[in-house]
């Protein structure tokens, strides 16, 4: 916590725009991710737009370099308000939704390329771990007041998230910019951020472990791939420096603490024991009526309910799919899409809404070509990304890849394609964006 006093006590001696984007900037990462906030985050967006509309000419020097995902989010946006106008089954509330969703998050983007593009102060990198920290430790103190009132500390729900899937999410985004500075962001001239690379492993351990006791499935599987990606990138540009003996030690350190990681999740949660059976009888749904509610479970042969989630889960990922091949330009973009298009076509579900896939939300909703438009998004970032750390040493180039790359794996298995979690990925993306330009300049 003194590191992130002396991090926003350094900027408070800036401009007061500066200030004014720092307190924007916080404020939206701290309590975006908090239900009952959204008049909060509309006057953040008011106050960023007014103060984004100062700094067009900051916007047209990002454009010059990043045209490439500008144009393809550019495009999505067009492609989506041209189908909620034409294309879809519920026109008006197409319209509707994408405004709310697709609009405000597509708003955040230009805001973040707009602010971050020239200011002085603490980094957007900075400021998400500062947010990041502040949750996880209101998270951790609450548990450890449950613990120490009632003897058990919390499992499987969250005090600052409407639920434990969207806590996982963020705890996994900010952990991609904690472990990337501190895997690589020490052997610069200049240093990328005002926290000491010990206090960036108490945070690692601190978000971690709300992270496990938040008992996200997604979560664990997010912090997984993170962990085994930054091993892999490490290993590729900084391997050769180790040595055999300790590169092999680091391997066999990360892997341990994953697999530790992983059996610990797979134990603690008793829904992974018929984790297996429920995903092959979710992926033949069509042989019993419970994905869509409208009967029991299937029951295994040893008497056991498969698990409802990922039963569920599986079974609306492949109705989805089937969804998407007869109706391949979509049926009008909504969060609930799936659950809409399973009431349209005669299906009893009152309780099914999205399909806890933002994939195929995504593709039932818009078709074909917004999955393929929102993909080329995604993909310039990762290119984007990739080249800046590969070819010029750029650690923002890593996070922005490895965010971007989680966001789309857990598209797949979960419906993040919405409210505030689609919201900070395009804020955070398009500052990452930003003060990599800017830091290219200043080099120059």
């Amino acid at each position: 916590m003194k590191d992130a006093y002396m991090i926003m006590s350094d900027v408070w001696g800036q401009s007061w725009r500066d200030r004014l984007i720092v307190l924007i900037s916080i404020t939206l990462l701290v309590f975006g991710n908090v239900p009952g906030t959204i008049a909060l985050r509309n006057t953040l967006l008011v106050v960023a737009l007014l103060l984004a509309l100062g700094r067009l000419s900051a916007f047209r020097g990002v454009w010059n370099e990043n045209r490439w995902p500008i144009a393809s989010l550019g495009g999505f946006m067009v492609y989506g308000t041209l189908h909620c106008l034409f294309m879809a089954q519920w026109p008006a509330w197409a319209r509707g939704e994408f405004a709310s969703q697709m609009g405000l998050a597509f708003l955040w983007f230009i805001i973040g390329l707009s602010l971050f593009r020239r200011r002085r102060g603490a980094s957007f990198l900075d400021l998400t771990i500062v947010a990041g920290t502040i949750l996880a430790l209101v998270e951790f103190g609450h548990g450890a007041w449950m613990w120490a009132s009632t003897g058990n500390w919390p499992f499987m729900e969250t005090y600052t998230t409407a639920s434990h899937l969207e806590f996982t999410f963020f705890m996994n985004l900010v952990l991609a910019f904690v472990l990337g500075v501190f895997c690589f962001g020490y052997r610069q001239a200049v240093p990328l951020t005002k926290f000491p690379r010990w206090s960036l492993l108490l945070i690692t351990a601190l978000i971690v472990f709300v992270s496990i006791r938040a008992g996200a499935r997604n979560g664990m599987i997010g912090l997984v791939y993170l962990s085994l990606s930054l091993l892999a990138m490490f290993m590729i540009f900084n391997g050769g420096k180790l040595g055999v003996a300790r590169a092999v030690a680091l391997c066999m350190a990360v892997l341990v603490f994953v697999g530790g990681l992983a059996m610990y999740s797979y134990h603690k949660d008793s829904r992974n024991s018929v984790f297996t059976d429920s995903v092959i009888c979710g992926w033949n749904y069509n042989r019993t009526t419970a994905w869509f509610d409208g009967g029991p479970l299937p029951v295994m042969p040893d008497g056991r309910e498969v698990d409802d989630s990922a039963y569920k889960r599986v079974a609306w990922i492949h109705k989805g799919l089937g969804m998407i091949a007869e109706q391949p330009l979509g049926v009008g973009y909504a969060r609930g899409a799936f659950g809409m298009e399973l009431k349209r076509l005669g299906y009893p579900n009152p309780t099914v809404a999205h399909s806890h896939s933002g994939m195929i939300d995504l593709g039932v909703g818009l078709g074909i070509p917004g999955v393929i438009l929102w993909l080329a998004f995604c993909g310039s970032l990762i290119v984007i990304g990739f080249r800046a750390f590969a070819v010029r040493g750029e650690i923002l180039g890593l996070v922005l890849m490895l965010i971007t790359c989680g966001f789309i794996g857990r598209m797949m298995i979960e419906s993040i394609m919405r409210d505030h979690m689609v919201l900070l990925f395009l804020f955070s993306a398009a500052a990452l964006l930003a003060e990599m330009q800017s830091h290219r300049e200043n080099r120059e």
